[in-house]
């Protein structure tokens, strides 16, 4: 036998074709003229196929690795044809159609001539896809990892038999163990300690690995007692997730726990102050209740005594009413006996006096007694018309209510000297005695006021209807006079008003 030499073509194309790598030569134009097995297998053509014009890599899609697109022909071949210096480590993703994106890592080196002239290239490359994404999701992990390890609740994997597979550092803080100690522990482990919220120990069976893989249902918000390695107590909620593998057996679960010791604790602390505040608002309610009802009775009682203060408002106003009535009745019998019956002796006395004179008396003394005599009964006649009129004046029950209230302010000017003048608005209203009678005894009182005051300059009366209603407005000039000071000057004068 002979002996395989390196200058041997046949040995040079054993090595093409088992290089794990690809490897092309491409003239000027860049046209393939070879490629060994494993390009031919990387690009998905054989080498009669590619060796075709416009059946060639500038058919295909190529971007860098951000997406940017890319003529590789400018991007290559011309970079080295312009340079004459190779290119190395060139990343490229190419996307053929209907097919899975490719990424490509390229080397290109020249091909010269003697004269340095450039004859084509020679481009190595190797499908780098899987590295690519193994890349990728070791990024993606690496940056879960840093998420979950800053995450502020625990997270845990436990495999389809319990073991504990994967904590992050959040998780390993709450349950008081490292990695290494949780990775050798199984949910079922004897070393775990745990009950329900009110003490009672869980068996295995009842804990939430047991009831997840049993139900495939996720459970939330499983609160429990966890007793750590240095022996502390702390509650924890849970919620758990089955993991399931392609055939939808269970592969084991997923779960995120929370420390809530201090919440429990503010739970029940609030617990224990709402139960206090609701005692302290019970025994508050019955106090309420007692004073409710004890003011009930004061109300029911004071209805009960206005019922009774109104019955004999009432009364004492039907009371009032009778006392006027009955001293209006007592003034006009007055006022006509006085001006009837003493009116008439006095009438008969002048006429006796008169014939005594004419009949018994003579000479200029006894003439001169008799004048004297005749004036005093003329004077007691004026007294006794002055009188029956302030008893009950003639004219209110002959003219009616306006002419009185002229009459009276004509003898308040006369004896004042303070102009009073009366604008009557009522036209023929016609206006019973009864309260024509009241009107004119609240106006004859307000005058007698008026009349002991000083810096009055005058006073203004005023009557009308308005809505039914008799209104008599008087106005005062100069200093006027107010409410307290009619109750100052006579304060059983404006209860008598009121009335």
């Amino acid at each position: 036998m002979g002996k395989l030499s390196s200058n041997d073509s046949d040995f040079t194309d054993k090595i093409l074709d088992v290089s794990p790598i690809g490897i092309c030569v491409l003239d000027p134009d860049g046209q393939l003229v070879f490629a060994n097995a494993r390009a031919q297998e990387i690009l998905g053509l054989r080498l009669e196929e590619m060796a075709q014009p416009d059946n060639n890599l500038p058919t295909w899609d190529m971007t860098d690795l951000e997406g940017n697109p890319i003529n590789w022909k400018d991007y290559l071949l011309e970079r080295v044809r312009e340079t004459g210096k190779s290119l190395k480590g060139v990343r490229l993703v190419v996307q053929r159609p209907g097919e899975k994106r490719m990424v490509l890592s390229i080397n290109v080196s020249p091909l010269v001539d003697d004269t340095e002239g450039f004859k084509g290239m020679i481009v190595v490359f190797e499908d780098i896809t899987d590295r690519i994404e193994l890349e990728e999701l070791t990024d993606h992990a690496d940056r879960l990892q840093r998420i979950l390890d800053a995450e502020p609740i625990g997270v845990q994997l436990v495999d389809s038999e319990g073991r504990n597979v994967y904590a992050n550092r959040r998780a390993q803080e709450i349950l008081g163990l490292g990695f290494d100690e949780l990775n050798r522990r199984y949910s079922h482990s004897p070393e775990w300690h745990v009950t329900d919220m009110d003490g009672n120990p869980l068996e295995p069976s009842q804990r939430i690995f047991s009831r997840v893989k049993e139900s495939m249902q996720p459970l939330f918000d499983q609160r429990l007692m966890v007793q750590r390695p240095d022996e502390h107590w702390i509650a924890i909620s849970v919620n758990a997730q089955p993991l399931l593998d392609d055939s939808g057996r269970f592969n084991g679960l997923a779960s995120v726990i929370e420390d809530i010791t201090e919440r429990i604790l503010l739970e029940r602390e609030l617990e224990y102050h709402r139960e206090q505040l609701e005692e302290t608002v019970r025994q508050r309610t019955l106090r309420l209740q007692e004073l409710n009802q004890q003011l009930q009775q004061e109300i029911e009682l004071r209805q009960e005594r206005e019922v009774e203060l109104e019955s004999a408002n009432r009364r004492l106003q039907a009371l009032s009413t009778f006392l006027q009535s009955a001293r209006e009745k007592e003034r006009s019998r007055s006022a006509f006996r006085v001006h009837d019956e003493i009116g008439q002796s006095l009438m008969v006395l002048q006429m006796a006096l008169k014939n005594l004179e004419k009949d018994h008396l003579e000479g200029e003394g006894a003439a001169q007694a008799m004048r004297s005599v005749f004036v005093i009964t003329d004077q007691l006649a004026e007294l006794v018309k002055a009188v029956s009129a302030e008893l009950r004046p003639p004219i209110l029950d002959d003219a009616g209510l306006g002419a009185a209230l002229e009459w009276q302010a004509w003898e308040f000017q006369e004896r004042t000297g303070v102009s009073c003048s009366v604008e009557l608005g009522v036209g023929d209203t016609p206006i019973d005695i009864e309260k024509s009678t009241a009107v004119f005894r609240i106006f004859q009182e307000i005058m007698s006021n008026l009349a002991l005051q000083s810096g009055i300059e005058g006073v203004k009366v005023e009557t009308k209807l308005e809505e039914g209603m008799l209104v008599m407005t008087i106005g005062v000039g100069g200093d006027g006079i107010d409410e307290e000071d009619m109750q100052r000057a006579d304060p059983l004068s404006f209860v008598f008003m009121c009335e």
